[in-house]
């Protein structure tokens, strides 16, 4: 079964789980909160989601439970939970970032304000950690008790992962190390959990274990240099954003590090610079193509991606899922967002 097919069959069932868990824990509280959540997701009170999303965490979680053989229904509750997860933290970010806009519409804490916003990622975690542990029966409580364990670690990566970026912040001096470290926190961490949580839940040996999980982070590292080359090479069509948007906004990536490593003159316009002329930022993306910044950026991701595809194709299991799973991971790298 191809990938599509497999997107027709889950995501309507992840949308309906999330919006019925949502419902359920949301059916009592303060009418507020349970606003701004539905806001969020794009729910209404009596309908589930108007516009499919990309459902890439929740996706892999199915996928690999397929791989593995197993009932994915099961862990259909694990499958919310990461993206609940995941929302919570684009709550915060936007927080972070002061984005005023997301999917088209105002944000969370632009609607509602910050301190409103931060207590509603805060309650939206709640939730999530309460629903990874509400798989179906038929599976082990210590099983169940390591998912949520995993689960909480992958959520202190995640929030690890994005205080380092805002540390990192105006500081060009970081090393390349530092930046994959960052990264494998706060796009890695997720990816992993979600490609390593159907075989703790099905109980599956350590080492199919490590190998998703390994996937996953590679699959992340990947992920994240991938959208670093979009920031600056990316069309306006692809990213949604103005080109050289990373440079405009003089965002700490990967590229920029690699500029800053490699080429004296990219150093200096970015150091002596609080925002960039369009003059200068011309200037900057000729500097980096002519050192092949660019094509080391692609290098790397593409390294990154065979690394995770080498670890999904050393297991076993159901050839129609393995094969939907290496199309994901190929869509991540050639994507147009």
């Amino acid at each position: 079964m191809p990938l599509e097919k497999y997107r027709e069959l889950f995501i309507p069932m992840i949308e309906n789980e999330l919006f019925a868990t949502l419902r359920t824990v949301l059916n009592e509280s303060y009418p507020e909160l349970k606003e701004a959540i539905y806001y969020h997701f794009g729910f209404s009170e009596n309908e589930s989601i108007q516009k499919h999303g990309k459902f890439i965490r929740p996706l892999l979680i199915l996928l690999t439970a397929e791989l593995l053989e197993q009932d994915w229904h099961k862990i259909l509750p694990a499958a919310c939970a990461v993206e609940m997860l995941h929302n919570l933290s684009l709550i915060h970010d936007d927080v972070e970032d002061h984005s005023a806009l997301r999917r088209g519409r105002a944000t969370v804490w632009k609607r509602w304000g910050v301190e409103k916003a931060i207590n509603i990622g805060d309650a939206l975690f709640a939730i999530a950690g309460k629903t990874v542990q509400t798989v179906s029966e038929g599976i082990n409580v210590k099983n169940i008790l390591q998912g949520s364990q995993a689960f909480m670690q992958c959520s202190f990566s995640l929030f690890q992962g994005q205080q380092m970026d805002m540390a990192y912040e105006n500081q060009p001096s970081i090393r390349l190390d530092d930046y994959l470290e960052m990264i494998a926190g706060k796009t890695g961490a997720l990816l992993a959990f979600s490609s390593e949580i159907s075989a703790i839940l099905f109980n599956e040996e350590k080492e199919i274990r490590n190998k998703l999980h390994s996937f996953g982070l590679n699959l992340g590292l990947a992920f994240q240099i991938y959208d670093d080359w979009l920031g600056i090479w990316g069309d306006e069509w692809q990213t949604g954003k103005p080109g050289s948007s990373d440079l405009i906004e003089k965002k700490i990536s990967y590229p920029v590090l690699l500029g800053m490593q490699q080429i004296t003159e990219f150093k200096q316009i970015w150091l002596g610079s609080k925002e960039f002329s369009p003059g200068q930022l011309s200037e900057m993306v000729e500097l980096l193509d002519r050192h092949d910044i660019q094509q080391q950026t692609l290098s790397t991701a593409a390294y990154y991606n065979d690394k995770a595809l080498s670890m999904i194709k050393a297991i076993g299991g159901n050839r129609n899922a393995l094969n939907a799973i290496v199309q994901l991971t190929d869509e991540l790298l050639d994507r147009n967002y």
